[in-house]
C-alpha cells in the first residue's frame, strides 16, 4: 500500500512521502450479522430435520438459499468496511478506499468539517473523507488538533487556537508542536552564545574595529562570520558597565545576509596605487580578508564601508546587511 501511495503522491501532488502514520480501521462485529447468523442456523436445523423426515415438509432447499442470502450475505455486505485506513502526513489527510484508490486532502485547503452519525466528515471542495467512529480516540485527537490549529473546524469559538504548528510523526504516532517564528539572529545566538558568553545583536556603532586582526573568515548560508583577535567596546555598549572602553579578545563579528555592493583593492607598492576591481562575490572576498587587519570603517544605516590591510594591498568593500551580532570571550 505504501509504495502505491508514494507513487501517487509524487506523480499527482509532487510530494515525497516520507513521514506518515497509518491508522487501520478495526470495526466491531455487527449485531445484524450476529442475529442473522443465529436465525440462519435455526432455519438450517429445521431444514435438516425436514430432510431426515423428523418434521416432514417443513422447509425446502429454496427457502434455505433465500434465508442464506437475506440473513447472511446481505447484512455482511452492508457492514463491510468502507473506510479501510486513514493515513496522516505533515501536510495531508488521506483515506484508502481500495487497494489502489486514495482520497487525498491537504490540511490547508479543507473547506468543510462536520460531525455526523458515521463520524467526522471532512471536505476539500468535492473530495471528502470520513473519520469513522471505529478509529481509536488517540488516532482521531491529533487530527482534530491539527484542524483546530489551522482553523479548519470552522468553529468561531475555537479561533483562539489558530496558530502556526509543526506536525510531528514518530513511530506511527501523530503529534503537533507550536511553530514559533525564530529569527535568523535568534538561531545564531542559540548556536554561539555558549562559546561566546558575551554576544549581542546590534550596537555596531559602539564597537571600534581599528587594528582588529581577522583570524578566520567563514560563510554559512547568507551569513558571514569573522573571528577577530581583538576589538574595542565603547562606553555606550550595553555590555560595558564602565565609563572606559573595554579591550575584548577572542571576538566574533557576524554579518547577517551580507551583500557586497562594491569591492576593489589598491596595490600600495604601486606609485599610482593601481586599483583592481573585484567580483562582487562574498565567498571570494573572504579569501582576501583572512589574516587581514581592519583599517577603516564607516557606518550608514545598514551599509558599511570597510577597508582591510593585507600585505601590499588595501581592500575596500561596501557591504549591506540585515543585522550584526558581535561577541567576545574576555574583556578588560
Amino acid at each position: 500500500m505504501v509504495e502505491i501511495l508514494r507513487r501517487i503522491m509524487k506523480s499527482k501532488f509532487d510530494y515525497q512521502l516520507e513521514d506518515y502514520a497509518i491508522h487501520e480501521i478495526h470495526r466491531g462485529r455487527s449485531r445484524v450479522v450476529l442475529y442473522s447468523t443465529i436465525l440462519f442456523v435455526v432455519a438450517l436445523i429445521f431444514y435438516l430435520l425436514d430432510v431426515f423426515e423428523v418434521f416432514a415438509n417443513f422447509m425446502s432447499l429454496g427457502i434455505i438459499i433465500v434465508l442464506l442470502a437475506v440473513l447472511i450475505v446481505a447484512p455482511y455486505s452492508l457492514t463491510k468496511s468502507k473506510f479501510e485506513a486513514i493515513i496522516v502526513t505533515p501536510k495531508h489527510l488521506i483515506q484508502r478506499i481500495s487497494k489502489r484508490e486514495f482520497i487525498v486532502l491537504k490540511f490547508d485547503e479543507i473547506t468543510d468539517f462536520k460531525i455526523g452519525e458515521e463520524g467526522i466528515l471532512i471536505k476539500e471542495n468535492k473530495h471528502k473523507i470520513v473519520l469513522s467512529t471505529d478509529l481509536f480516540q488517540e488516532e482521531v485527537e491529533p487530527i482534530i488538533e491539527i484542524l483546530e490549529a489551522k482553523g479548519k473546524t470552522f468553529d468561531k469559538e475555537k479561533d483562539f487556537m489558530i496558530r502556526p504548528i509543526k506536525v510531528i510523526i514518530n513511530d506511527n504516532s501523530v503529534s503537533i508542536e507550536d511553530d514559533e517564528d525564530i529569527t535568523e539572529t535568534e538561531k545564531i545566538y542559540e548556536k554561539y552564545h555558549h562559546e561566546f558568553p558575551i554576544l549581542t545583536p546590534g550596537f555596531i556603532e559602539e564597537i571600534n574595529f581599528r587594528n582588529s586582526l581577522i583570524d578566520d573568515a567563514l560563510i554559512e548560508g547568507d551569513n558571514v562570520f569573522l573571528y577577530l583577535s581583538t576589538l574595542e567596546v565603547k562606553g555606550g555598549h550595553p555590555e560595558n558597565t564602565t565609563f572606559d572602553a573595554l579591550h575584548a579578545t577572542d571576538c566574533l563579528f557576524v554579518i547577517e545576509n551580507m551583500k557586497i555592493k562594491k569591492l576593489y583593492r589598491e596595490d600600495l607598492n604601486s606609485k599610482d596605487k593601481e586599483i583592481e576591481e573585484l567580483p562582487l562575490d562574498v565567498e571570494g572576498a573572504l579569501d582576501y580578508i583572512e589574516k587581514a587587519v581592519i583599517n577603516e570603517w564607516k557606518l550608514d544605516g545598514k551599509t558599511i564601508e570597510m577597508s582591510f590591510a593585507s600585505g601590499v594591498y588595501m581592500l575596500h568593500a561596501r557591504i549591506t546587511y540585515d543585522e550584526v551580532i558581535i561577541g567576545w570571550k574576555q574583556a578588560k
